[in-house]
Parts: C-alpha cells; sequence; structure tokens
C-alpha cells in the first residue's frame, strides 16, 4: 500500500494517460463500446422509440439498462465523449486499487490497451465489483459482470440501483428485453469451456481453487479485452507481472483476439496462481453469492453429530 497522495497522482497520470491515448490514437475517431450507451440515450433524449437493434446481423448490443451511462455523453462530440469517459473510468479503477497495489501492472497490460482500444467496459465494472456495486455492472454488460456479482460482496445500494433502473427501461422501453433476446444469437463469441484449452483452464481453476477463473471459463467470451477481470484473481505481484507479460504473447497468435488468446491466458492464469496465490479468500468476496453457497453446501455435506 502507499500514501493517499502518491495514489492520487497515480490514479490522475493513468486516467490522463488512457484518456488522451484514446483521443489522440483512434484511427475511427469513434467513441468505441460507448456507443452501446449513448444509442439509447440519445433515442431517450428525443423521445423516440430505440433504434440500437437496426444495425448490422453481427451486432450485439448491451440490455438497455445500460442507457442513464450515455446520459451525461450525450450532447459531447463521441470521439471525446469515448475518451473521457474511458479515462475516468481508468483513474476510477487505478483508485480503487489503492490497497491493492501489486494489480498496478495490468495497465500495461494487452487485455488492458484492448480495453482502451474499443473503450470497453472491464475496467469499470471491476472497479464498481470492488466497492461493492457489481449489481450495477450486471445491468451494463451481463455476461462479463455476472462473475464478478457472484464472487463480491453488493451493498444494498448497487442492488436497488440494478432494480430501479431495469424498472425504469422497462416503462420508458416495453418489451425492450424481447427485442434484445433476439440479438443474442448473433454473438460471435463461445463460451471457453467448450474449447481444448478452455476445458484445461476451467480443469486447473477447480484443482487450484480459483473460483473467478473458472467463472469466466464458464460464460461466453470474445476478446482479450473480457480477459481483464482475471487479475483480481490474484494476491501477488509476480503472477501480476508474468500474466502481464504473457498477455502480450497472445499477439503471436494467428487470431490474437478470439477465444484462443482467452483460453491460453487462463491456463497460464491457473497456472500461476496455483503456483504463487496464497489460500487465502479475497476479504472483498466474504458474504458474496458464491461464498454463501458455497458455504450452505458445506453444511449439507458437514456430517451430522
Amino acid at each position: 500500500m502507499i500514501n493517499l497522495r502518491r495514489q492520487i497522482y497515480i490514479s490522475i497520470v493513468i486516467g490522463l494517460t488512457a484518456g488522451l491515448t484514446a483521443y489522440y490514437f483512434d484511427p475511427f475517431h469513434a467513441p468505441g463500446d460507448l456507443f452501446q450507451a449513448l444509442r439509447p440515450a440519445r433515442d431517450f433524449i428525443e423521445n423516440r422509440p430505440p433504434l440500437w437493434w437496426t444495425m448490422d446481423p453481427g451486432y450485439v448490443p448491451s440490455p438497455l439498462t445500460i442507457t442513464p451511462l450515455g446520459l451525461p455523453w450525450v450532447f459531447m462530440e463521441e470521439q471525446a465523449a469515448g475518451a473521457i469517459f474511458f479515462g475516468i473510468t481508468g483513474a476510477l479503477l487505478a483508485w480503487v486499487l489503492r490497497k491493492r497495489t501489486y494489480l498496478l501492472p495490468l495497465f500495461a497490460s494487452y487485455a488492458f490497451v484492448q480495453n482502451l482500444g474499443a473503450r470497453q467496459y472491464a475496467p469499470l465494472l471491476m472497479a464498481l465489483a470492488l466497492t461493492g456495486l457489481p449489481a450495477v455492472g450486471v445491468i451494463i454488460k451481463p455476461h462479463i459482470a455476472l462473475p464478478l456479482f457472484l464472487m463480491y460482496r453488493s451493498h444494498r445500494v448497487g442492488v436497488m440501483i440494478a432494480i430501479v433502473v431495469t424498472l425504469w427501461t422497462l416503462i420508458v422501453f416495453p418489451g425492450w428485453p424481447v427485442t434484445w433476446l433476439s440479438q443474442l444469437s448473433t454473438y460471435t463469441g463461445t463460451f471457453p469451456v467448450l474449447h481444448p484449452l478452455g476445458l484445461i483452464a476451467f480443469g486447473l481453476a477447480v484443482v487450484t481453487r480459483q473460483p473467478l477463473l473458472a467463472l469466466y471459463c464458464l460464460v461466453p467470451l470474445r476478446r482479450m479485452y473480457d480477459a481483464l477481470p482475471l487479475f483480481l484473481a490474484v494476491r501477488d505481484i509476480r503472477p501480476v507481472a508474468a500474466l502481464t507479460v504473457f498477455s502480450w504473447l497472445m499477439m503471436l497468435l494467428p487470431q490474437p483476439d478470439q477465444l484462443p488468446a482467452f483460453c491460453l491466458s487462463a491456463v497460464a492464469a491457473g497456472w500461476l496462481f496455483g503456483r504463487w496465490a496464497p489460500a487465502a479468500a479475497d476479504p472483498a468476496s466474504a458474504g458474496a453469492p458464491l461464498d454463501v453457497a458455497l458455504k450452505w453446501l458445506g453444511r449439507l455435506r458437514a456430517p451430522v453429530g
């Protein structure tokens, strides 16, 4: 742990670097994945039916519960909005990690750089999980946030926010879940556990008792940026540094953005966690849904008398 002033400085530097890089080095001059929130937010402001599912067949939108995230940016130039958004989320994650400074090398990983390039939500979802708000992450990007929701304790405030936002979207955009669910068939990601390397990773996760890694092998994933939350499973600088270096080696694969990249990362993570990770559980996971379920199962298996 480092002193407060230095951590504030580090958070600001990381946020500014991420935001400026996202703005000045984006060849597409686009908001990235923030578009998922901007489009329905503009539909709401302009009082029109949501048009976000009329795009090309390969486009899978986020659920309309992401709409409030786009409201602060609707009147801003899109490229600037995406860059500022990602800069803020990068700084927020760095600040949340002030008591886990061994995780700071993740900002140099290929997984984080991919998040930066696409202005993805993984850094925000990680920050929400570590501040007791993983339920809010579920209404932003469900398949990436679900393992974090199961692994980290949720405050009542976060659960209430998720419920209120969901009810609000159902009132403003009635019937949207039906249309959204009909779009999921075009998703190009797959379940890692169905891939041989993903199955090995899942086995390693079970043997080394790494539930977060196991959970991410069971949810549909597509690109390397989806693997960023795996850093939360480690408790030491050595596996964090090794996983950071290993993530860049994924660029040597014929298709570095696809499933094999995640599977190989997960295999490496499983080996690293089993070799170096302390047995102590993350304090933030106490009282989480998975923690409660495992304790309940433990009581059922306990001998009577």
